[in-house]
């Protein structure tokens, strides 16, 4: 399976006198693929060092595209950055190792450390990667059920959470379109106000997703068999329809 990319080009994330850090995500089976690229746009940084930090519940794996010095584990060391140079550019390799919780959520910070040479002084900033660029929804994939299918599997998932969002859709056109591109998820039916769509995480099953769609509301019900996957979800749906 190819790459199926979840924005058309890297994302400003980040944006100091002193460096520009930009992201993207793509999905490759059931792994993402972030990319992460530094440039400095107004003065020469040397000895750049580039840190991922990932939460307990993500493995990843880094790899430089461009002109790092080095790459071990999760730490590169840049040799220079010039205002007129090509941007660096890391890929790093996602895998769910486990589910997030409220006090570990799914976030991955990129932390830097450089030298300013026109200011000559040591700089150092944390950047975290958002979660429309990274977060638990990346991760899963459409589960292409029928309604029939859909029906039978509901009283099986009984971990349950329900709410109501404020959203930035106005129609069931328009939720269809953003839970189909933000959320990873089948739509299996809309039924007047309401939709009904499926989505399927790597060794925690299926989550079942009902909505009931106002102009600029949103009643949901998610279900899963994990209470850890169903607060997840309800958690990124909350986040991409806001």
């Amino acid at each position: 399976m190819g790459l199926s990319r979840t924005s058309n080009a890297p994302v400003v994330i980040a944006r100091s006198s002193n460096v520009h850090i930009a992201a993207m995500s793509a999905l490759k089976d059931d792994t993402v693929i972030l990319v992460v690229q530094l440039h400095s746009p107004e003065h020469s940084l040397a000895d750049i060092t580039a840190e991922y930090a990932f939460p307990p519940s993500v493995q990843g794996a880094c790899y430089s595209e461009s002109n790092s010095r080095s790459f071990n584990g999760v730490k590169a060391v840049i040799t220079s950055l010039e205002p007129q140079g090509p941007a660096t550019t890391h890929r790093i390799t996602l895998q769910l190792r486990g589910l997030p919780t409220p006090d570990q959520p799914l976030r991955i910070f990129v932390r830097t450390s450089f030298y300013d040479i026109p200011n000559m002084a040591p700089v150092k900033e944390d950047i975290a990667v958002p979660a429309h660029i990274l977060g638990f929804q990346h991760f899963l994939r459409p589960a292409p059920l029928s309604e029939q299918q859909f029906g039978q599997s509901w009283g099986g998932h009984a971990c349950e959470r329900r709410g109501e969002l404020r959203a930035s859709v106005g129609s069931t056109d328009e939720y269809v379109a953003k839970i189909k591109a933000l959320m990873n998820m089948h739509c299996v039916k809309v039924i007047g106000a309401e939709v009904i769509c499926a989505a399927t995480l790597p060794s925690h099953g299926v989550v079942l997703l009902h909505a009931r769609v106002g102009p600029g509301m949103l009643a949901f019900i998610a279900r899963t068999q994990h209470d850890a996957y169903t607060l997840a979800v309800a958690t990124s749906l909350a986040a991409v329809m806001a």
